[in-house]
């Protein structure tokens, strides 16, 4: 599909070369690349053919920020005042922003065409290479820029160009993504669109605060660039969608899509589907084996049983990978037994083949797959452990079993991974375990289903895990006696606004809670009052990005072993009562201000 390329560039830099090029301006220009700004100097990036001239000042009508940087000799060089000139064109006509930056000058010699400023245009008129009409209409553009609002960088004492220009790029950044946001009814999870921009500019954006956002983020910093994208699993139309409806990609882009739902695809921007084959016999006998008997072949004595086993799983590789799984080191009698089982399951149920697996762990084992299928796909297999008592349920064991007969994973990086297909058979065992109750379930994943349970007066002590989402406080008024009901609380996924929130949800469930995860709270600008999560073991605030303080009560968290507030991007230092939480182990801080705060302490 034909892409448009949308706006050459983002910003456009004006600067005097020998005054700032070497140092300011190269800082600036390459931390601007960095965060996947499209920048635009006059010494790079400019096509080739034009006359300079005209391709800058194309470069400035196709910019959407521009940023004069006023050095001493600003004024001296005809080029910076033609760019700033039409500058102020494209502010009045097109809306154009510009963001001025008074380098080494101070804003009213700028404003008023004094000192330096003063002296270049006298030479400029004196040489008499420009009419009266020109040298006025660059003094009204000097005087236009001189007083808007921009960064007084000559005034700050004892500067660190390095944090100006840190500010500088946030700015621009927070700029670019205002005021275009678009009105999507096309509804993408925030996380992906995080997930795409990382892996594409390897650089992780954690101030995506909605979907809209996601959107417009993705347009503009990939906006034009030649892709091969995957999409794996896409479950609804509206997804792919708000992906692929809009003319983003650039020229000779690849997209691949795969999906369980053939109506996903039945849209104008798929040129060509491909339906998935089963696997045949062969290959479904040799992946069969390597799960059944860790080689290639079936043993001899356990061909025509290996035969019958293939032909139940219907060359599906995740039922060959179970069954072989299931079957594994028993005997010849419980092969038998869970064949004949197997085959009075009709062809087409897969999640009942499955089942029997599940069916074949004992009691504790049962419970950890079901944990893992509601809440800790992803997350680290240490987290998950805090969530189970070791005493009585085994966690490392089960884990292993589990992994043993192929209904998990643990990956390079130790978090927990589950097939969809097993994963949507745990949640329906919990569900048909819970006669579809909700606040019979031991975990409610779905945010809807969980605010609905909280505002009901019906006893949940079942209840062990939840994921809730808090967004406008007229809908979330909660009493304690409503949540007090959840005395059996150990894991918590909480999404909100409000440190309000999080009191009036944390007092009347802090009696068992073990793990609180925090994540992605994005206009969370200070921590509630931890004091009363006794058990409290594991904190996760991660991307947390408006998050200024946390509260002094984590100090009380004597349980805690592991916080982690990573990318909360306004954090600049922990309460002292840190020191007092005596068993913590695992402190991140990576992408904090913590951070740079004690690489400056260490440079000092």
């Amino acid at each position: 599909m034909a892409v448009s390329s949308g706006f050459d560039y983002e910003v456009f830099l004006s600067f005097r070369g020998p005054d700032t090029r070497a140092d300011f301006t190269d800082f600036l220009y390459i931390s601007l690349i960095d965060a996947g700004i499209r920048a635009c100097r006059d010494d790079k990036d400019l096509r080739v053919g034009d006359g300079i001239g005209l391709e800058l000042l194309h470069a400035i009508k196709q910019s959407r920020i521009s940023i004069p940087i006023f050095s001493k000799q600003y004024a001296s060089s005809t080029w910076c005042l033609m760019e700033l000139v039409q500058m102020v064109e494209c502010k009045k006509n097109m809306g154009q922003r510009i963001m001025p930056n008074f380098y080494d000058v101070d804003p009213s010699e700028v404003q008023y065409q004094t000192g330096g400023y003063g002296q270049a245009f006298l030479e400029h008129e004196s040489k008499r290479r420009y009419d009266n009409g020109t040298i006025s209409e660059r003094k009204v553009a000097l005087s236009e820029v001189g007083a808007l609002k921009g960064w007084d960088l000559q005034s700050i004492p004892n500067r660190h160009e390095g944090h100006s220009v840190k500010t500088v790029v946030k700015k621009v950044f927070s700029e670019l993504k205002k005021g275009c946001l678009a009105l999507s009814d096309c509804l993408v999870e925030v996380n992906n669109h995080n997930q795409l921009i990382f892996d594409i500019l390897k650089r992780k954006w954690k101030d995506i605060s909605n979907t809209d956002e996601g959107i417009e983020m993705i347009e503009e910093r990939l906006c034009g660039k030649r892709l091969l994208l995957l999409l794996d699993d896409v479950d609804e139309k509206n997804r792919l969608n708000a992906l692929m409806g809009h003319n983003w990609f650039g020229e000779g882009s690849k997209v691949i899509v795969t999906s369980r739902n053939k109506q996903v695809l039945n849209v104008s921007e798929v040129d060509w589907t491909y339906e998935l084959k089963c696997m045949d016999f062969d290959k479904s006998l040799q992946l069969f084996s390597k799960h059944a008997f860790r080689r290639d072949r079936p043993l001899e004595d356990h061909l025509t049983r290996s035969r019958k086993a293939v032909g139940i799983a219907g060359g599906l590789p995740l039922a060959l990978e179970i069954i072989g799984s299931l079957l594994s080191c028993n005997s010849t009698e419980k092969w038998d037994a869970i064949l004949t089982k197997l085959e009075k399951v009709p062809h087409e149920e897969v999640s009942s083949k499955l089942k029997i697996s599940y069916e074949a762990l004992d009691d504790q084992q049962q419970q950890i797959f079901l944990d893992i299928a509601c809440f800790f796909i992803g997350y680290d297999k240490e987290i998950a452990i805090h969530m189970w008592d070791e005493t009585k349920i085994f966690p490392e064991e089960a884990l292993e079993v589990l992994q043993h007969m192929s209904l998990i994973k643990i990956k390079e990086n130790n978090t927990l991974w589950m097939h969809d297909l097993t994963r949507d058979l745990g949640r329906e065992i919990i569900r048909q375990h819970s006669n579809m109750v909700t606040e019979k379930q031991t975990g409610v994943w779905d945010a809807d289903e969980a605010l609905d349970l909280l505002m009901t007066n019906r006893e949940k002590e079942k209840v062990e895990a939840l994921h809730l989402e808090l967004h406008h406080p007229a809908e979330h008024r909660f009493a304690d006696e409503e949540l007090m009901r959840l005395p059996n609380l150990r894991f918590l996924v909480v999404i909100g606004d409000k440190s309000k929130w999080f009191r009036d949800l944390l007092g009347p469930m802090a009696k068992s809670l073990k793990v609180l995860d925090m994540s992605g709270c994005f206009f969370l600008v200070k921590t509630p009052d931890f004091s009363g999560l006794a058990n409290l073991e594991r904190l996760i605030m991660e991307g947390c990005i408006r998050l200024a303080r946390v509260d002094e009560s984590v100090g009380q968290l004597q349980r805690l072993v592991f916080l982690d507030v990573r990318y909360c991007v306004c954090l600049r230092d922990l309460p002292n009562e840190i020191h007092k939480l005596k068993s913590l182990k695992e402190l991140l801080i990576e992408g904090t201000q913590i951070q740079d705060n004690m690489s400056s302490s260490r440079s000092e």
